[in-house]
């Protein structure tokens, strides 16, 4: 994936303007693939709460964590993408999107594992 262009999911789900790098979604110099390492690229919809607050507060966490990016929201559907390190990071990172409060439900929508 590194210095090829992004797959056209990712594409329609995020702004690429956010990301360090056209096709390398990591924020190094280096891709990961390039130094060896598995990476761990995940599409995922969140479906928020109906409670304004408790979905705002999702969005807020969601937000602030390193290894996610936000797409445009569209009601209480928010596209993300996971870029993490290893599958496990991949898994943890699910999991604590599932536990957070405010985040009715997560789906998986692409997934690449390099």
């Amino acid at each position: 994936m590194c210095g090829a262009a992004s797959p056209p999911a990712l594409r329609a789900m995020v702004n690429l303007a956010r990301l360090p790098k056209e096709g390398c979604f990591r924020s190094t110099d280096v891709c990961a693939e390039s130094r060896g390492e598995t990476v761990a690229v995940t599409g995922l919809i969140i479906t928020l709460s109906g409670d304004p607050e408790a979905s705002e507060e999702a969005r807020r966490a969601i937000e602030g964590h390193d290894l996610l990016s936000l797409g445009e929201p569209n009601g209480r559907k928010v596209p993300v993408v996971a870029d993490a390190p290893s599958q496990e990071d991949d898994m943890a990172v699910w999991q604590w999107l599932n536990a957070l409060n405010g985040v009715e439900f997560v789906d998986v929508v692409y997934v690449d594992v390099e």
